[in-house]
């Protein structure tokens, strides 16, 4: 877990309380390198802003305005992103399924899901999938 302050982190979700937490929850893990975005096509700014890398880890919500977490995995498929995703959602739903079934289309290096609001503990054990 030492390596962590190294890693391009990116929290996509439209809720800004969730958005500060899972950055607070980073942080005690030693996550220093965390970039957020308020919805999907925010993100994907930044995922092509970043000219000589990409992030490590996106964890993108599901349910959001404007570009919602399944077209945000097709996007950054599409874009070829190579670094790992964790797909945030309030609740097991068909849209959950359906984001889970396109990231494998697409040959995410999908590394699973959160429940919102995310925990030290589901954080922790994502990032240590991190390598």
């Amino acid at each position: 877990m030492s390596e962590l302050g190294s890693k391009q982190i990116l929290v996509v979700d439209d809720d800004s309380f969730i958005l500060s937490i899972t950055v607070a929850i980073l942080g005690r893990l030693g996550c220093s390198n965390v970039d957020t975005a308020q919805n999907g096509e925010i993100g994907i700014e930044k995922l092509n802003d970043k000219v000589d890398s990409t992030y490590d880890l996106v964890i993108c919500d599901l349910n959001m305005p404007v570009l919602d977490g399944v077209g945000f995995i097709r996007q950054a498929g599409e874009r070829g992103f190579s670094g790992a995703l964790v797909l945030s959602t309030g609740d097991e739903s068909e849209l959950l399924e359906q984001a889970l079934e396109l990231a494998e289309a697409l040959k995410l290096n999908l590394l699973g899901s959160l429940t919102k609001p995310p925990n030290l503990d589901q954080l922790k054990r994502m990032l240590e999938s991190l390598n």
